[in-house]
């Protein structure tokens, strides 16, 4: 039977001394850890499977009337695995029962699909920087590290794009949503690594059950409670004062870093034997330099005298002994020039240096709670939740450039009830939630007045200075972070306040059925996606001076001569979609020695639509609205739904799998 998404599977044939197959023989299927049994019988071509099983230690037993009892060796079954466990039993007494032992281990001999299992012991044991388990995604064939500069936590599988991936956390979706940002953070939740199960990464011929990736598949369980309280408490610390000094280190020292990572674990029984806790908490904390080169104006350049000829565009003449007279000066950029710090450096170029500190802040915790209400009924719960904050540095001090933040906050629940209608029919229902909220902004208060700036939009939530960008100097105003040792949380930006969210509710029901040789799994899963985005884009001005008018940008700067400018309204959209899959799965034991996977898979994401409906879009489709921009009051006219576009319904996608 197939594999619930964060579980595995256990099936076999049972067959006697003559290889005839054995039905109605009684399969007890025993989870060390927990006490909790399975308990199903073989169907009339001697088959069982059993599914949803958490990830642990098992011990198969089976029983006949007539034939002696047998039963295997313990064994770990991991996250998707499908295990087969065989028998060949015996006549004879009932009362006396056959370990069944070999030195080889269980098979996975009834799936196609390709990925590699990372389990708990090799995550904590593992070196891992920062102790982010997506660093061990590329232990598996055909994945390779992202190379692009904002991603964070992502991977390239097979050639394809790190966005394309998907990411489960407990069979829930765990893909961030936010707008423009999922390429810098691709997970909602990344959990304390001590509460991790063990993960795995498929890349290739996935089951039906999964979708929504053109690329690889992270698959995460969190660990459950057992029968025994367990637990533990950590401190990782890294801090410069420690470490030696660099062989290539210029003199004045080693750079400053303070790293510490905290926290504790704890899981156990309820009660005991049916039902089971765990929880997790980590903090971490960290201090770094982060040094900065910029390019300054030099000594002479402040007082209007430059190095090579100007020109006055109001006469294209040269300015006499290459000075601009301060009388000419534009009063805004007279005010605004002395914010350049003094160069330390020597040249005309990157001859700033400064050595502010990067401040990092994060805190998280997942709970969960397993209940194993009857024989029938299996009920789990989780909540995780992550927040944390990064002051980040700037190229230029302060006030030519204003400090800025990024915080994000991040939550994610899962329930789910298993019920067993019959030993060879079972249906899982899940509702899952996840939230992940980005807040960039200026720590600073509003200096568009302070400095004459007059015209810009005038709003509160509008911090700082207009950035001015001046070919050959570093920005002035307020603009991107500079250069950091550690990613900034979010897709780092100068357009700040950049206040963006996502939302996902998901809503899942498989049912599996074996029947003869056919392990047959049908389900459907559907998704609401709502995300919110306030940006300013150039709602804060970008003024552009590259020596167009003079010669020499700073001199176009200093005269007022703009190149280019842009500005906006500030952008306010709650954007959602609906995604609708279905899939059928089905797993033939053709023969004892060949299994055939099969299976169809149907999904429709539907267009983003604008909650208000505060959108437009210019139809290219030929019909009574060809090239027309069309709003949604009007869309009737035009023989269009609410999104303004059609939809494409055509996305089959049929799987077929041979494993042996």
């Amino acid at each position: 039977m197939l594999a619930q998404v964060d579980s595995g599977s256990v099936s076999g044939v049972v067959t006697d001394s003559s290889a005839s197959v054995v039905p109605g023989a009684r399969i007890k299927i025993l989870h060390r850890e927990t006490g909790i049994e399975v308990t199903l019988e073989t169907n009339g071509a001697g088959f069982y499977s059993a599914s949803a099983l958490r990830p642990g230690r098992y011990v198969v037993t089976v029983d006949k009337e007539g034939f002696r009892s047998q039963r295997s060796l313990p064994f770990v079954l991991r996250v998707q695995d499908r295990v087969e466990i065989g028998f060949r039993i015996e006549l004879g007494a009932t009362s006396s029962e056959i370990t069944v032992s070999t030195s080889a281990p269980p098979l996975e001999t009834e799936t196609s699909s390709l990925g590699q299992v990372v389990d708990g012991k090799s995550i904590t044991d593992l070196p891992l920087n920062g102790r982010s388990f997506m660093q061990l995604a590329m232990l598996g064939a055909g994945t390779l590290p992202s190379t692009r500069s904002l991603d964070r936590d992502s991977f390239i599988s097979n050639g394809a794009r790190s966005v394309q991936n998907t990411y489960l956390l407990d069979g829930i979706d765990n893909k961030t949503r936010v707008m423009g940002n999922d390429k810098a953070i691709a997970q909602v939740v990344q959990p304390v690594i001590d509460a991790i199960q063990e993960f795995k990464v498929q890349t290739s011929t996935f089951s039906a059950e999964f979708g929504q990736s053109a690329g690889g598949v992270v698959n995460l369980s969190l660990k459950s409670g057992t029968n025994t309280i367990h637990g533990n408490l950590f401190e990782f610390l890294r801090n410069s004062d420690l470490d030696a000094t660099p062989y290539f280190q210029p003199a004045g020292g080693k750079s400053k870093l303070t790293q510490n990572q905290f926290g504790a674990t704890l899981g156990g029984p309820v009660i005991r034997n049916r039902m089971f806790f765990f929880g997790s908490w980590q903090s971490s904390r960290e201090v770094n330099a982060a040094p900065q080169i910029a390019s300054v104006p030099v000594a002479a350049a402040r007082q209007g005298v430059f190095p090579g000829k100007v020109t006055d565009p109001s006469t294209r003449a040269p300015f006499p002994d290459n000075t601009i007279p301060q009388t000419r000066w534009d009063r805004v950029a007279a005010r605004l020039l002395p914010l350049y710090p003094d160069a330390n450096l020597p040249g005309s170029v990157r001859n700033f240096f400064s050595n502010p500190q990067e401040r990092l802040s994060s805190d998280g915790y997942s709970v969960r709670l397993d209940y194993r209400s009857s024989s029938r009924d299996t009920v789990s719960a989780r909540v995780a939740q992550s927040f944390g904050e990064n002051h980040l540095p700037t190229t230029l001090p302060e006030p030519a450039n204003q400090a800025n933040f990024a915080s994000l906050d991040a939550r994610s629940a899962m329930l789910s009830e298993t019920h067993t209608f019959a030993a060879n029919r079972l249906n899982e229902f899940r509702l899952g939630f996840a939230y992940s909220h980005l807040n960039q902004d200026v720590l600073g208060p509003r200096l568009f007045d302070q400095y004459g700036i007059k015209g810009a939009l005038d709003a509160p939530t509008i911090k700082g200075l207009p950035a001015f960008t001046i070919t050959g100097l570093s920005t002035l105003g307020t603009a991107a972070s500079g250069a950091v040792p550690v990613p900034a949380t979010g897709a780092n930006s100068g357009n700040f306040p950049n206040n963006k969210s996502g939302k996902i509710w998901q809503l899942l029901d498989s049912f599996s059925w074996v029947r003869s040789r056919h392990a047959i799994k049908s389900g459907a899963d559907l998704e609401r996606v709502t995300m919110f985005i306030y940006a300013t884009n150039s709602a804060r001005p970008n003024f552009t001076f590259n020596g167009t008018y003079t010669g020499n940008a700073l001199g176009d700067f200093v005269l007022g001569y703009i190149n280019s400018t842009a500005t906006s309204q500030q952008q306010i959209d709650t954007i959602e979609q609906r995604v609708y899959s279905g899939y059928m799965q089905d797993d033939w034991r053709a023969s004892n020695r060949l299994t055939l996977n099969l299976g169809v898979r149907y999904e429709l994401p539907t267009p983003f639509v604008e909650e208000f409906d505060r959108q437009g879009n210019f139809v290219l489709d030929r019909g009574p609205c060809y090239l027309q921009l069309v709003t949604v009051a009007l869309r009737s006219q035009c023989g269009l739904g609410r999104a303004l576009t059609s939809t494409d319904y055509n996305n089959f996608a049929p799987r077929l799998g041979l494993a042996w």
